[in-house]
């Protein structure tokens, strides 16, 4: 019965971890900008973040040293596009070489129905840049240093590893617990068998001829 209640425990930890270390299945947004951003040489995607004004979309350059926000979506003007680089000297705008890369990809984005089909790349009309270059900053101000991005775009995975290795960790002991638990009922019948080989004690007997010296005695 313990064997069991502990194996109905280690399933309900194992279930109750991977419910609290839930994965987010990549949204229209995520599937489009990174099958078009992925192309930009040079910069890794960070974080995509659907917002009302727009998906934000976080990016870091090889060095480590910048990074890049974007806003993009859809109204009825067509694709709008927002974009600043952040570093150590501050905000800066965004070089001709990388506005040159950009313009291929955001025509490519254009030109993609599955982009221009996703709710999340929907945007008011009457957007307000100002507004969505306040937000980016804030977004980016957010993040505690540009080489912390790598690392924290992968927490929810090392997350979920390290709930599977604990996991197997639990399922190892268990596995032990009932080895030993059968290694000792094997040997219980073996213990009792030896018991029973054992002779009776001859005290019987030793009364039996202490008696019969008595009646000698008093004959």
């Amino acid at each position: 019965m313990r064997v069991k209640a502990f194996f109905a425990s280690l399933i309900t930890v194992s279930v109750v971890t991977m419910i609290a270390c839930p994965v987010r299945a990549d949204s229209c947004a995520d599937k489009a900008l990174k099958r078009h951003l992925s192309e930009l040489s040079g910069w890794k995607i960070h974080k995509i973040t659907p917002t009302e004004l727009g998906v934000h979309v976080s990016m870091v350059d090889a060095s480590k040293t910048k990074t890049l926000m974007l806003a993009l979506g859809f109204n009825e003007n067509g694709f709008n596009t927002f974009q600043n680089t952040y570093g150590e000297e501050g905000t800066s705008g965004v070089s001709d070489d990388l506005m040159k890369q950009l313009g291929v990809i955001y025509e490519a984005i254009d030109n993609d129905q599955e982009a221009k089909n996703c709710p999340e790349l929907r945007i008011p009309a009457d957007v307000n840049p100002d507004q969505v270059y306040a937000q980016l900053e804030a977004e980016f101000r957010s993040f505690e240093q540009p080489q912390s991005l790598f690392s924290s775009s992968k927490t929810g995975m090392n997350v979920v590893v390290v709930s599977l290795v604990g996991t197997l960790i639990l399922v190892g002991v268990s596995l032990s617990l009932v080895i030993r638990r059968k290694k000792a009922a094997q040997q219980s019948p073996d213990v009792a068998q030896q018991s029973a080989d054992v002779p009776e004690s001859p005290a019987t007997d030793q009364s039996l001829d202490t008696a019969s010296d008595s009646d000698s005695v008093q004959s």
